[in-house]
């Protein structure tokens, strides 16, 4: 789930609470939906100190044929500080997993990465995983890399877009955000 910082997150299922958690400072939280026994829809509530609430359903389909997304991402600064965090004036490689949901193989799967921030110059937005059998996951290490601009606000949230394919024409859209460190300075009147 992707949403503001502080936000409370809750699933249920038919009344039965599924999962429930707070979402961190880098705006992402991951529940576990591995209890769901049936394909009846989802309730998720997302609530937060001062803001209206959101009320929604998620549809569960059945996993027949392929069914692709980006299960996991590491970032890696290659060219920076090499402190492990994602800094401004930074190239940023990410190792992405692509996992097959579905119950066929994929044949020819590809991914291209997109986004719309100023501060980002993406240098390398696609990258194949070949072939995925069912159920299973492929990590590919610097899959995709991009440029942070030197000038981007401190704790800016960027999300990317990414794009799978295989060879049957088939695509599935997953994002994933970041959030960038940058220096927070202030300069007051210079005498």
């Amino acid at each position: 789930i992707i949403t503001e910082e502080g936000s409370y997150v809750a699933l249920t299922q038919n009344g039965v609470i599924i999962d429930a958690g707070l979402v961190s400072n880098n705006g992402v939280l991951t529940l576990d939906i591995s209890s769901i026994v049936s394909l009846d829809s989802l309730e998720v509530v997302v609530s937060k100190q001062n803001k209206i609430p959101y009320f929604g359903d998620i549809q569960i389909i059945s996993p027949n044929g392929v069914f692709l997304s980006n299960s996991n991402n590491s970032f890696i600064d290659v060219i920076g500080n090499l402190d492990g965090a994602i800094d401004f004036n930074e190239v940023i490689e990410v190792d992405a997993t692509i996992k097959n949901y579905g119950n066929l193989t994929a044949n020819g799967v590809y991914a291209n990465l997109t986004c719309n921030n100023n501060h980002i110059n993406l240098i390398k937005d696609s990258s194949n995983w070949g072939i995925l059998t069912a159920g299973s996951s492929l990590l590919i290490n610097g899959a995709f890399k991009f440029e942070i601009d030197g000038s981007v606000p401190d704790q800016e949230v960027v999300q990317f877009q990414l794009e799978i394919f295989d060879q049957q024409s088939n695509s599935w859209i997953s994002y994933f955000q970041i959030q960038i460190n940058s220096p927070n300075s202030i300069l007051n009147d210079i005498l």
